[in-house]
């Protein structure tokens, strides 16, 4: 499950890498319509579907998934604590999600663009989250986290199933 999924590149390559079956979900319909480009360039539409919407208001329609990804989601969500159970519910064993990396730098980068979206009135807007507590989220809905990595920008964190 690819929440966020853009152009499809995080779960096309775990298809091609031997996962079964993704759901690709994504509120832009111009990255849908390129995630399909791109799927069936690498002859994977039997093994993907694609659902256009916000995730927390599909997530009834989802059916649950072995691994869940949110790369570079959560803080495009303002909801963030919905966005983390409704996804958690639907995860069965592995959940991956990165967000902006913590710190004096960082934080003041994303809040000059949260300012700036803000004043040109951008669709676009990013939030800024406290990144412990949403951390400490996933790991109250049952997870225990596994792995960790860090960009110059971003972190990441897989968690599994306790």
């Amino acid at each position: 499950l690819d929440i966020g999924c853009g152009v499809g590149a995080l779960h096309l390559t775990l298809l091609e890498e031997g996962a079964e079956k993704a759901t690709g979900v994504e509120i832009s319909d111009e990255m849908i319509e390129k995630a399909k480009k791109f799927c069936a360039q690498r002859n994977l539409e039997s093994k993907s579907v694609y659902l256009l919407g916000d995730f927390v208001q599909k997530s009834g329609e989802i059916q649950p998934a072995d691994i869940t990804l949110l790369d570079k989601v959560v803080c495009c969500y303002e909801d963030v604590e919905m966005l983390v159970r409704k996804s958690a519910e639907k995860t069965r064993h592995t959940y991956a999600f990165s967000h902006p990396r913590e710190g004096f730098l960082m934080k003041f980068l994303f809040r000059t663009q949260i300012f700036v979206c803000n004043l040109m009135h951008s669709g676009f807007r990013p939030y800024w989250h406290d990144w412990s507590w949403v951390r400490g989220l996933v790991a109250a809905q049952g997870f225990q986290l596994v792995y960790e990595n860090a960009t110059i920008a971003w972190q990441v964190a897989v968690y599994k199933r306790a």
